[in-house]
């Protein structure tokens, strides 16, 4: 069994086989699942990767929701921006954006598909990392497949990493963000 899985990660990582795997939660609940609506997504991808950033203030807030899909072997990126102030607005970047597939492979090294939520997260004594760093920015994750569902959050990881180096997790979360702004060349700071 584990030779087979090792074969299908290998060849997943070469981009033969398209259906990635991860731990289903039995507890997932989508984050942005009002996206689906307002932009008439529908749940038909053999798979997704949504990467949420939520900026949040004083007067509401904004969101940019890239997702990335597969179907059939073929990938494709669209980008949402919703904007909660002063009135809602949402904009749908129509546009692909390019090379999904090798964003993906770079994003599965910095083990994009079994990451904790930042709440599970512990210091070496135990504690719970809290960063004192209020930048109102949030990363969500969300991997969807036909047969499992996942997804985790982080809260201002740019501060945390400087309080907390020693926990790898924070590098691998802003290690993605970096990925995804150098590939989409945007900016979510």
């Amino acid at each position: 069994m584990k030779i087979i899985l090792t074969i299908n990660v290998l060849l997943f990582q070469l981009g033969l086989v398209a259906q990635p795997k991860f731990e289903h939660d039995p507890n997932y609940c989508p984050q942005y699942k009002f996206v689906d609506s307002v932009f008439n997504l529908k749940a038909t991808n053999d798979f997704e990767f949504r990467f949420c950033i939520r900026h949040s203030g004083l007067f509401g807030g904004n969101s940019s929701i890239i997702i990335i899909s597969e179907n059939d072997n073929k990938w494709k990126a669209n980008i949402y921006n919703l904007s909660f102030f002063p009135v809602e607005s949402f904009l749908e970047d129509t546009q692909n954006l390019p090379n999904p597939l090798l964003l993906w492979k770079k994003l599965l090294k910095q083990k994009v598909l079994t990451l904790p939520d930042n709440s599970l997260l512990r210091t070496k004594d135990g504690k719970i990392p809290y960063s004192n760093t209020r930048d109102g920015t949030t990363y969500t994750f969300e991997l969807i497949t036909k047969a499992a569902k996942r997804s985790y959050s982080y809260y201002a990881p740019y501060g945390a990493i400087e309080e907390y180096p020693e926990i790898k997790e924070f590098k691998s979360v802003l290690e993605m963000v970096f990925l995804i702004e150098r590939f989409y060349r945007t900016e979510y700071r």
